[in-house]
């Protein structure tokens, strides 16, 4: 979690060790909760990716993917806040550290993008904000990436195997703008999927998983399926006999 644009995404991927999150130059890319299983060191973990959290948010998608990022907050063990050692602490880290530092035991800063010596100068300044457990990582390239995950895993819990339970796998897709969301949401009886008018608004895929009459069931959200037009010049071998 943390303000758009940190390399929040990218970070997800590294720990998780696929590219699962879309990763993009523009802020704002991730909207709702990305959820991937990881394990490092003999645990086994949820990674949830989160959009970026805006203070204040300008718009209604805006305070939606922050009323995402805060259901995040509230359920998960340990939070990774990510920092840009680029851009340096602005406005917006010391709201979200305002937020945060209730709970500063389960909060682990990541100052991201920290990809040579020099960095580790402009890395220092976060250490004003009064958070004991600070690491510096290039989720880019990997850097104090393994120093990380050791740190998360030694904060969870003994984790128990779990007997594989089958689950019926079931993907909702379709063009833009037809209610994928809504009826997603409507399937695990939670707002789990941001729901708003502009196309385009599911940009990574969503999943969850619950019970049905007994059934364990993963419901997914795929992005939008964009068909391209027939191009008007084209025609059939018939049509050219024809002409």
């Amino acid at each position: 979690m943390g303000r758009p644009n940190v390399g929040k995404s990218t970070l997800f991927n590294r720990l998780a060790g696929v590219r699962r999150a879309i990763v993009d130059a523009v802020a704002g890319s991730t909207r709702d909760r990305n959820l991937m299983q990881a394990n490092w060191a003999g645990k086994e973990f949820e990674l949830v990716d989160t959009g970026g959290l805006y203070e204040p948010p300008g718009s209604s998608l805006e305070e939606q993917v922050v009323a995402q990022c805060e259901v995040a907050i509230e359920e998960s063990d340990l939070l990774c806040w990510v920092v840009d050692a680029i851009s340096g602490m602005l406005p917006e880290d010391e709201a979200i550290a305002r937020k945060l530092r209730p709970d500063s035991d389960r909060v682990l800063l990541v100052v991201n993008k920290v990809d040579h010596r020099g960095r580790e100068a402009d890395a220092m300044e976060f250490h004003k904000l009064g958070f004991p457990l600070i690491f510096e990582v290039s989720a880019e390239h990997g850097l104090g990436v393994n120093e990380l995950l050791d740190a998360i895993a030694e904060r969870l819990p003994e984790t128990e195997e779990l007997a594989e339970r089958e689950e019926t796998r079931v993907a909702i897709v379709g063009r833009p703008n037809v209610g994928k969301s809504s009826l997603f949401n409507m399937l695990v009886n939670e707002n789990r999927a941001i729901v708003n008018e502009v196309p385009g608004t599911t940009r990574d895929i969503v999943s969850t998983v619950f019970n049905f009459r007994d059934e364990k069931i993963s419901a997914i959200v795929c992005i939008n399926i964009f068909i391209a037009p027939p191009n008007p010049n084209f025609c059939t071998r018939e049509q050219k006999r024809k002409r």
